[in-house]
């Protein structure tokens, strides 16, 4: 949804499996036989959702920048706040980590199942320059503060969880 004053975005994605259809093209001299994972059960979820608030839509038209349904006649910014939401969720039952990187994250072997959830509330500057009437460069910048949870679950289904945590968010 891209309006003059409001627009929203979300991205929505769910895959199963974990594979590289060209894995000969990648540096495999280099890199040691079995390196890419080959997961058909592994699946994937993600949701992230952001909602962006232009206070002075008569200077920067975001429709211009990303919609490219307007036109922005000259240079000009504006400030914006954003509330986004995001959830990501990873798993696999025989566990995540590869058994070529075991090795490297011995605490985390056993994990089957990752899960984050945040929501974040963020202000911030978008500019668009014009130059030669007829083209544009968009900058935004956007810092931020996000309550954020998540779990980890392991093959025995003990669950870690860290909850409420405060972090910085910064979206561009």
């Amino acid at each position: 949804m891209n309006k003059s004053r409001f627009w929203a975005s979300i991205a929505l994605q769910r895959f199963t499996g974990f594979y590289l259809d060209n894995p000969g093209s990648a540096f495999r001299a280099e890199l040691p036989a079995g390196f890419f994972p080959l997961e058909p059960d592994m699946r994937s979820n993600l949701i992230h959702a952001s909602g962006y608030y232009i206070f002075k839509p008569k200077k920067f038209s975001n429709m211009a920048a990303q919609g490219e349904n307007e036109r922005q006649l000259k240079s000009g910014g504006s400030f914006f706040a954003v509330l986004g939401f995001y959830y990501d969720n990873l798993m696999l039952n025989k566990g995540l980590i590869p058994a070529s990187e075991a090795k490297n994250f011995v605490s985390q072997v056993n994990l089957v199942q990752l899960t984050s959830r945040s929501f974040s509330l963020n202000g911030g500057y978008a500019h668009t320059f014009v130059f030669l009437k007829n083209m544009y460069f968009a900058m935004y910048f956007a810092p931020g503060l996000a309550i954020f949870n998540g779990n980890q679950r392991f093959k025995d289904n003990e669950v870690q969880k860290l909850r409420g945590q405060v972090t910085l968010r910064l979206d561009t």
